[in-house]
């Protein structure tokens, strides 16, 4: 590349603290006399990010409101802007800029120009331009990792052809040089090299052909198998069930995605504040890498609150208590108190329920949970009455980080009248689900998936024909139509079928029921299924719904939405479509520390005769 090449150093271009207080400390005391200055920015072509990117780099733009007791400062400020800002065009790829700076029409070299000043500032605010020329944008060129002498070169050989992720021809950003450090030790440790590291790093730019070739100079280290597991921090937990929780045994091979599922499967348990895994920095005798699992424990008993509202539904609480390890293994018990249909019915349609759940966690494997349920509920919807009380048993299975399944027996006897007659029933259900779910937030997501499909047998051992069973489907998706993830469009669907001979088959709690702010906003709950002659609700065995919706945050904490419902409960074993009911509306949503606030507004397009014409709707996390 002969003279027209340079060597490069990459560095992280950080506010200076020092610099900071210097600034601070040149506002002067009151009666002395202050200067004023007013920069102006001229940048070679139409450039918004490099725009932004000088002027939060630059000290003088910083700090302009504050005023100045010495010119001399000024001047400091400008000589220092000149490097920050060229550093600053670095990391963004342009390696030629060129930065020039003048005070009052002078150089901020000319000690001249300084004193004149200095002796007589001009009339107003001093004017200071900073003139930029970007220079080219500089592009990747020939990248390499090496091994740093003295290194073994032979586990460079099996790395992925882009282990760095730097691509010849995209833009160099030194942000980027940055991260490819941590993706080549990820590379490596995922081989099994747990101790790599880039030691050294050059960056060659050719102004001729405004490119940029980098070299990384790698420290492989040995492979290494896992070691044997210590436990930092647990009090009330037992060690040995923590260090049982490795998927890996003493003496497997080293990967550095199993050490993730490690962590993961601890955080889970939810009984800690912090999980840390401490790597030694060294291998013992037999090449295995010893690990400290650190953990900060949670208090024992935790409780919590829940509510919301609407027009429609009426106000709905509730309250739980739980201990997080009841016997030294993780042992949840949590016992729940719900309220619901409250203030907008008469106090004989309140609704009740408790429920006391505990869960063995990495039972009978370390990837199962076995779950307990006793319960009694009092409900009082339009369509029904029923007052019910079970006992369940589930083993929940993890698949994997987001694909899980249950399978459960249930015992249910209930008391039911609705508008087919009263009945007592006794039921054995027998659910199984599979559930996927990779959204990165549960109650403001932004992208993912979720999908659900539960299919579940039904043994009448009174009341209705012997069997029985219903399927559910039900699934949502989520876009960012913006980088920032500000405006998410984002739609469901969920669909109903059941194997039933009669609508009396199913428990009254099992069928398909429309409408509502769970269902179709904008409805009263459960207008919109199955009827008989008299306009009383039965209850429906098959249903089809599904919403879009878009949501923007126009502010930090302040953001807005706008939505569509669809959907309708039918009598038939599988959806018929008939009689589907439409709700419009809008809403507003507010950030809190454990999730969004929303409040929305919705409209019906064709409700039943008396129903409301709206529905208020108020809860934690967005509708779904």
């Amino acid at each position: 590349m002969g003279m027209a090449a340079a060597v490069l150093v990459f560095g992280a271009l950080t506010a200076d603290p020092a610099l900071a207080q210097q600034a601070d400390a040149t506002q002067a005391p009151a009666g002395e006399i202050t200067f004023a200055y007013e920069p102006t920015l001229a940048l070679e072509g139409r450039n918004e990010q490099l725009e932004r990117a000088v002027q939060s780099s630059s000290l003088l733009f910083a700090y302009v409101t504050e005023p100045l007791d010495a010119v001399a400062v000024l001047f400091s400020r400008a000589r220092e802007d000149r490097a920050r800002i060229a550093r600053a065009l670095n990391a963004l790829g342009y390696f030629g800029p060129r930065v020039t700076i003048t005070i009052a029409g002078g150089g901020i070299d000319d000690i001249a120009a300084e004193d004149a000043i200095a002796a007589k500032a001009p009339a107003g605010k001093i004017p200071v331009e900073i003139a930029v020329t970007p220079g080219p944008l500089f592009a990747f060129g020939n990248v390499s990792v090496v091994a740093a002498p003295g290194a073994s070169s032979e586990p460079l050989n099996d790395l992925p052809p882009n282990a760095s992720g730097l691509v010849p021809g995209n833009p160099a950003r030194s942000a980027e040089v940055a991260a490819a450090n941590e993706k080549i030790v990820a590379a490596l440790r995922e081989q099994g090299y747990p101790l790599a590291a880039v030691v050294g790093r050059q960056a060659v730019a050719d102004h001729q052909t405004s490119t940029l070739d980098v070299t990384f100079r790698v420290d492989p280290g040995a492979k290494a198998a896992f070691g044997p597991v210590s436990v930092k921090g647990a009090e009330t937990v037992e060690p040995d069930f923590l260090v049982g929780l490795a998927p890996f045994a003493l003496g497997d091979p080293f990967k550095a995605k199993t050490l993730d599922d490690y962590r993961t499967e601890i955080e889970r348990l939810a009984m800690f504040n912090a999980v840390a895994i401490e790597e030694s920095t060294s291998l013992d005798a037999d090449g295995r890498l010893p690990l400290s699992i650190v953990v900060d424990e949670r208090p024992l008993r935790v409780v919590g609150v829940s509510a919301s509202w609407s027009t429609l539904e009426g106000a709905a609480i509730g309250g739980y208590w739980g201990h997080r390890n009841l016997w030294g293994r993780a042992e949840q018990l949590r016992i729940d108190a719900q309220s619901s249909r409250l203030l907008a019915n008469g106090v004989e349609d309140y609704e009740y329920a408790l429920t006391a759940a505990l869960t063995l966690p990495a039972f009978p494997t370390n990837s199962d949970d076995l779950i307990f349920t006793a319960g009694a509920k009092r409900e009082r919807p339009d369509a029904f009455e029923r007052d019910a009380a079970l006992v369940e048993t589930r083993i929940r299975r993890r698949f994997s980080p987001v694909m899980r399944g249950e399978v459960g027996l249930a015992f249910v006897q209930s008391r039911e009248t609705d508008a087919l007659g009263a009945r007592d029933r006794t039921t054995i259900q027998l659910p199984v689900t599979l559930a996927y779910d990779d959204r990165d937030n549960i109650l403001d997501p932004t992208t993912g998936y979720r999908a659900n499909a539960g299919f579940q047998p039904i043994v009448n051992l009174a009341s209705g024909s012997g069997l029985a069973a219903r399927l559910d489907l039900s699934g949502a998706s989520y876009w960012r139509l913006e980088d920032d993830g500000e405006t998410i469009l984002a739609a469901r669907l969920g669909f109903g079928a059941t194997i039933a001979d009669d609508t009396t088959d199913l428990p009254v709690d099992l069928r398909f029921f429309a409408g509502g702010g769970g269902s179709v906003r904008g409805y009263e709950y459960q207008a919109l299924s199955p009827r008989n002659a008299v306009n009383q609700l039965i209850g429906g065995r098959s249903l089809a719904e599904g919403s879009v919706e878009l949501r923007s945050w126009l502010w930090d904490d302040i953001g807005v939405a706008a939505f569509v419902d669809a959907g309708s409960a039918s009598s038939a074993n599988f959806p018929d479509f008939e009689d589907v009911g439409v709700g419009v509306g809008v809403g507003a949503r507010y950030r809190t520390p454990v999730g969004p606030i929303r409040f929305d507004v919705a409209v019906p397009l064709d409700p039943p005769p008396g129903d409301a014409e709206f529905g208020v709707y108020v809860a934690l996390g967005q509708a779904f």
